[in-house]
């Protein structure tokens, strides 16, 4: 995790909890704005919402920069055919929100996978940028 991450959330514990007033929404707002960019491989709108030092890791270990993460959608390599939120929970820490989902992934490649991701949203510049994504597959069952 990037030192810069992890010292606001360490300083700001002091200010956990359930998000505030109109928080949530905003977040959950971002969430859909990065859930219809993926899908429409809309690059101009990942770079706006995607922080410049993001960490995207993927269910295999595999990490990703944020021109990683768009030139894959530039070059058609990643195409996504759908994302769904479920059993969703947001924590509010100052200026950063985590939100944990179990998010099924319609992947043009290797079709539906459901996960469980945590976003990490910081508020830079008056917008929620997307700053870590880290993704766990469920156990087969």
């Amino acid at each position: 995790m990037n030192k810069t991450l992890l010292t606001v959330l360490l300083t700001s514990a002091a200010f956990a909890g359930a998000p505030g007033a109109g928080v949530e929404e905003a977040v959950k707002a971002a969430e859909k704005s990065w859930a219809d960019a993926v899908v429409k491989g809309d690059t101009a709108t990942l770079g706006k919402m995607l922080a410049d030092d993001i960490v995207y890791t993927h269910s295999d270990t595999r990490p990703e920069t944020k021109m990683q993460i768009i030139d894959g959608f530039k070059s058609g390599e990643t195409k996504i055919n759908g994302v769904e939120f479920a059993d969703s929970r947001y924590r509010q820490y100052g200026d950063t929100v985590l939100a944990n989902h179990k998010i099924t992934i319609d992947n043009a490649k290797t079709g539906k996978l459901t996960l469980f991701v945590t976003h990490v949203w910081v508020k830079q510049h008056g917008a929620w940028q997307l700053a870590n994504r880290q993704t766990t597959r469920y156990p087969a069952k």
